[in-house]
């Protein structure tokens, strides 16, 4: 089964309670919280926030697939090497023009895997219009 890596960007009507809720149970991530119990109706009011943030999709990936089997052939170059720049995921990076290059540098690895990627243009697109504003990464 594979997910979806998107970028979205972080506007001032999300809230650290919000990435709390959205990460608390992602191991690895800087509001992995095992303790918050978020209720489903939290759960689902913050993720309804998150979608409708400005965002782009970055490629498919199965990062269970990886860690399941140890095998990286599961996770595009792209993908990982965005999630790199911010990170390994759950983290807020600014887009100053420096992380944006990173981002786009990350777009054009080599894909060696059967998953679907975004263009590395469409990704610069995207990134200019955002430009000093916050954003993170999270796999649905």
């Amino acid at each position: 089964m594979a997910a979806d890596l998107h970028i979205h960007v972080f506007e001032d009507e999300i809230t650290e309670r919000d990435l709390t809720v959205l990460f608390c149970h992602t191991l690895g991530t800087k509001y992995c919280n095992l303790y918050v119990n978020p209720t489903r109706e939290e759960e689902r009011a913050v993720e309804d926030k998150v979608w409708a943030l400005p965002n782009i999709w970055i490629g498919e990936v199965s990062w269970l697939k990886a860690a399941l089997f140890e095998d990286d052939k599961f996770i595009p170059g792209p993908v990982q090497a965005v999630s790199d720049v911010f990170g390994g995921g759950g983290e807020v990076i600014e887009l100053t023009k420096e992380n944006r290059q990173r981002i786009v540098n990350a777009m054009m690895n080599e894909n060696t895997t059967g998953y679907s990627v975004a263009s590395a243009n469409s990704v610069r697109e995207f990134l200019e219009q955002y430009g000093g504003y916050k954003a993170f990464t999270i796999s649905w």
